[in-house]
């Protein structure tokens, strides 16, 4: 009697969450912290910031989550995560006998994540704001597996949200400096 099995495929890594609770938080003269997010992912290619691992705009609002705090009595702060996108450029390749025998280059991936911080009073009115962006490009061999480049998305989210937390820390000292406890 012969034995059928099953043979799965490699399983799909898993990533963590992109945080900064171990970075100090940054107390905002408000009341409360409210995370808009303006950018809507348009879901179709070119764009594929939704395929990632961990979407850039998941890991924006947990930058908001993770190092915003409101510590005041009146008036607000607005995050708004203006840009969390990523699209996938098709790359050139080396045709004929000789593309037969050259790996080249077949995708190119741009991404970029946009943040700004709006002090708001009582009424809605803005008094001061600040705002960075992060890009990062990168390109896949056309031999490339999924779980290689859903890595190599992860690698740029978590790249971009560092960049992007070096820059909007510095601009919120720069240009809220009047609202930091």
């Amino acid at each position: 009697m012969a034995v059928a099995g099953c043979a799965s495929g490699p399983t799909a890594p898993s990533y963590p969450e992109i945080r900064f609770a171990d970075k100090p938080q940054i107390l905002l003269d408000v009341a409360r912290v409210d995370i808009v997010e303006t950018y809507r992912p348009p879901l179709k290619a070119p764009n594929v910031e939704h395929l990632f691992p961990v979407r850039p705009s998941h890991a924006a609002r947990q930058w908001a989550r993770d190092r915003l705090r409101a510590s005041g009595a009146t008036g607000r702060a607005e995050v708004a995560i203006r840009d969390a996108s990523a699209t996938e450029t098709t790359l050139k390749r080396t045709e004929g006998v000789r593309g037969t025998f050259t790996t080249d280059q077949a995708e190119r991936y741009d991404a970029a994540i946009t943040i700004s911080v709006h002090i708001l009073d009582s009424l809605g009115k803005e008094l001061a704001n600040a705002s960075a962006t992060a890009r990062y490009s990168r390109t896949v061999a056309e031999n490339v597996t999924l779980n290689d480049r859903e890595r190599v998305w992860y690698r740029m989210t978590t790249a971009m949200m560092h960049a992007l937390d070096k820059a909007l820390e510095g601009e919120i000292e720069r240009s809220l400096a009047a609202f930091l406890k």
